[in-house]
């Protein structure tokens, strides 16, 4: 890519990020009330929709600290303090690598449920058959959805679980680093 189309592709995102500083922020988007059933289906389609979400969420919050992690260049800071006898850089380096890569890892494997839309496919159905105004076919197609859904639903809260915890241990990773990296604090004069 040469400069130019670099550059007007920069200046592009700066407008986009600034203006939408500047404007309202948009709100979550209102949620939409579930299709009539029992209680315990409109359930399991609240769950199925929120793992999705979720799942989104969580992958683009691991993608941003593993970004941030590169862009700051941590390994390269704490490897210039590992230099002094300050332990604490080399542990905290060590602390990140390890969080890096294990977030990595979670992040690249298959997942037993779609990275990318979670349940949603199975959400999809189930409403379908919830929303049947056919008694026979509902009968028919309802109770086959519940099952693929609460599968997907058992698997998603599974996999998101653990990837939480991996995105919180490289979260608290780079907070350790940055106390390790941060100036020392200025004597005041009284």
């Amino acid at each position: 890519m040469t400069t130019r189309p670099r550059l007007l592709l920069y200046f592009l995102l700066c407008l986009l990020v600034t203006g939408a500083a500047r404007g309202a922020a948009p709100g979550p988007a209102p949620e939409a009330p579930p299709p009539p059933g029992s209680p315990s289906d409109q359930a399991l389609w609240r769950a199925g929709n929120d793992l999705s979400e979720q799942i989104i969420v969580e992958r683009a919050r691991a993608t941003r600290l593993q970004t941030r992690a590169r862009v700051e260049e941590y390994v390269a800071r704490l490897d210039a303090l590992a230099g002094d006898p300050e332990k604490a850089a080399v542990g905290a380096k060590e602390k990140l690598f390890a969080a890096w890569a294990a977030n990595t890892d979670l992040l690249l494997q298959q997942w037993p449920v779609d990275p990318t839309r979670g349940c949603r496919y199975d959400v999809l159905n189930f409403e379908t058959a919830m929303r049947d105004d056919n008694p026979g076919r509902q009968a028919a197609t309802l109770p086959e959805a519940r099952t693929r859904l609460s599968g997907c639903v058992v698997k998603a809260r599974g996999i998101l679980r653990v990837f939480v915890e991996s995105c919180d241990a490289l979260e608290k990773a780079l907070r350790d680093a940055d106390a390790v990296l941060a100036p020392p604090a200025t004597p005041t004069s009284r």
